[in-house]
């Protein structure tokens, strides 16, 4: 669909306000239908009739949360899958946190938590840079039981396009969600204040907890939380806790 200006010339790059919608057309004219814009640091979606969508809308198995008023999209939900760490140990949130974002995005299949968790690297020394430090069947006083990103995202490789993305910001961490993309996070039980630990390979946070995000709207997160199960948990509650390491692994 093209259209003609007054003028009788054709409408490139540039958008057309009319019957209350608004519509874009791009540099070869042809009217935007069912895609995505980004543009002002935002992003936009064209539905299937060409108008600026105004309202949440739901595209394969994600939905999207958008402003009434201006057509931003500001939020996302992937539908993650949960899974309960408890089907394999107290200390089982690494590995089922990557299964729920590897399943989320049509990785491993064919492994429910109790055969990929018998995949994990286990570092024979406790090192958790190295791999998984100790068992995960139940909790080991005086031991780090956890693995970190480097390690965790090189194990989910092996089944899909993971990465280790420490560092990101909240705002990155929003990117990804929008496109698509559930992130494992590392941040603490119960949102709570850290408890840091000395050991030999350096300082741990001693209450640390691992869990999916696959979504967020303002104000609010949403995870997929391995011994909690599913919810929205308030914005300074997760980006608080988040920040402490900012250690993630997203899944692609």
């Amino acid at each position: 669909t093209y259209y003609f200006q007054a003028d009788g010339s054709r409408l490139d790059n540039g958008f057309y306000n009319n019957w209350g919608r608004t519509y874009y057309f791009g540099s070869d004219g042809a009217r935007w239908d069912n895609r995505f814009y980004n543009n002002w640091g935002h992003t936009y979606y064209f539905g299937g009739d060409g108008a600026l969508q105004k309202q949440d809308f739901i595209l394969g198995h994600q939905n999207y949360y958008v402003d009434p008023n201006s057509g931003i999209i500001n939020g996302t939900l992937l539908n993650a899958p949960y899974i309960n760490q408890y089907q394999v140990g107290d200390m089982a949130c690494e590995a089922t946190a990557l299964l729920e974002a590897l399943h989320n995005k049509g990785y491993a299949n064919n492994y429910n938590i109790q055969s990929f968790i018998k995949t994990m690297p286990i570092s024979p020394n406790g090192n958790p840079n190295e791999g998984f430090g100790g068992g995960y069947q139940r909790v080991t006083y005086g031991i780090f039981q956890s693995i970190y990103p480097e390690p965790l995202a090189k194990w989910g490789s092996r089944f899909g396009n993971v990465q280790n993305i420490s560092g990101s910001s909240p705002t990155d961490l929003q990117s990804q969600l929008l496109n698509g993309n559930p992130v494992v996070v590392y941040v603490t039980m119960h949102w709570a204040a850290p408890q840091y630990g000395n050991y030999f390979w350096g300082v741990g946070v001693n209450n640390s907890h691992v869990m999916t995000l696959d979504g967020y709207r303002p104000g609010y997160y949403h995870v997929e939380d391995p011994a909690g199960g599913s919810y929205w948990v308030s914005a300074s509650n997760f980006e608080n806790s988040y920040n402490i390491k900012r250690f993630a692994v997203v899944v692609k």
